[in-house]
């Protein structure tokens, strides 16, 4: 998801490509990591679940809220 936002971004200040509708891949990129977000936010309040498991589901959910505002702020 991170990268499909990041692809218009990079093609706003290099010009790789001229096609103008890359921004459509922001909308995608910011969906799937809200789905993502959504898989961590369950995994962490699952009850049968190692520690181990809920902490990596929580440093996903972190690096996720943060890339998500990231996003939203461009």
């Amino acid at each position: 998801g991170i990268l499909c936002c990041m692809v218009p971004l990079f093609n706003r200040n290099f010009r790789f490509t001229d096609f103008e509708n890359l921004s459509i891949l922001t909308g995608i990129g910011i969906g799937v990591q809200l789905f993502a977000l959504s898989i961590a936010v369950l995994v962490i309040r699952k009850r049968k679940i190692s520690q181990e498991t809920k902490s990596k589901a929580q440093r996903m959910a972190i690096a996720l809220t943060v890339a998500l505002i990231f996003f939203f702020m461009i």
